[in-house]
């Protein structure tokens, strides 16, 4: 997993990181379609890419950025720039979240040199989707009926996570700069794609086993719930079999009290080193 970080300005500062961190070892950060009732389908206007249209322009792009960007991956303003289409669209056709129309698409490979044939792209065939609701759990409620902006920050998020699939991010900033409201707008954009959405606080700087025996019976069935895990090794282990067989987005607020230092690489303090 590559490392990048984003500076913004245009509000308090906040850094968005891709730490060189592994989720499985590292739990402690973050950070469709139904049918009708009856037989005619409403159908919906744009098209996404199909799985061969997103490994065709994947292909592409990894290879420009390897030969004119010395391997770093394109931001979305450099994408929006070459392709000349807005921050939102480049999103769309990335995370092939929601359809857009089939010149954009056409614009997007006509930069990467490629020619949009028809199995590169489908039109979805209704409105909503048939996935079940995300199961969602928080411990703190955040209030975001204020919150406004931030929009290049939550599409750069949302690419990492869903177009990318990063395992691992950290949101980074002073106090009062606005990182938990914006991880908390993020989750309820992305929480659909979720089986599970947890948010806890670490405010009061729980250790990692009173955290795990908090999480583990969110994850589990109700059947391995009646196990005990002792170790804090088989918690971990069970923590990252979980992950592995299911969709979860786990959000860890103010980790900052377990830090000893307030970059997102630092040194964690004596009594939570576990955390690392």
């Amino acid at each position: 997993m590559t490392h990048a970080a984003l500076k913004l300005t245009s509000q308090p500062s906040i850094t968005l990181h891709k730490p060189h961190l592994n989720l499985v070892t590292k739990p402690q950060t973050l950070a469709a379609h139904a049918h009708n009732s009856c037989p005619k389908q409403v159908r919906v206007r744009g098209v996404i890419l199909t799985v061969q249209g997103w490994n065709k322009l994947k292909t592409a792009k990894s290879q420009a950025e390897f030969q004119e960007n010395a391997g770093d991956r394109f931001t979305l303003e450099e994408l929006s720039e070459r392709s000349e289409l807005s921050l939102g669209t480049v999103s769309k056709i990335l995370g092939r979240s929601e359809p857009v129309d089939r010149s954009s698409l056409q614009a997007v490979f006509q930069c990467f040199e490629l020619e949009l044939d028809k199995m590169d792209y489908v039109r979805p065939t209704s409105k909503k989707r048939t996935q079940p609701q995300s199961k969602i759990e928080r411990d703190t409620t955040i209030n975001l009926s204020s919150f406004c902006g931030r929009e290049t920050e939550l599409l750069t998020l949302q690419q990492w996570i869903l177009a990318e699939h990063c395992r691992l991010l950290a949101i980074v900033g002073i106090a009062g700069s606005g990182k938990s409201s914006l991880a908390a707008k993020l989750a309820s954009q992305i929480e659909p794609e979720f089986e599970c959405v947890i948010w806890r606080s670490l405010k009061n700087a729980p250790s990692l086993e009173a955290l795990l025996n908090d999480i583990l019976p969110l994850l589990q069935t109700q059947k391995e719930c009646s196990t005990h895990l002792t170790s804090l090794h088989r918690q971990t282990a069970k923590l990252i079999d979980c992950l592995q067989n299911s969709r979860c987005l786990i959000v860890l607020d103010d980790l900052e009290s377990v830090l000893a230092g307030s970059e997102p690489n630092g040194q964690y303090r004596a009594e939570y080193e576990d955390y690392q």
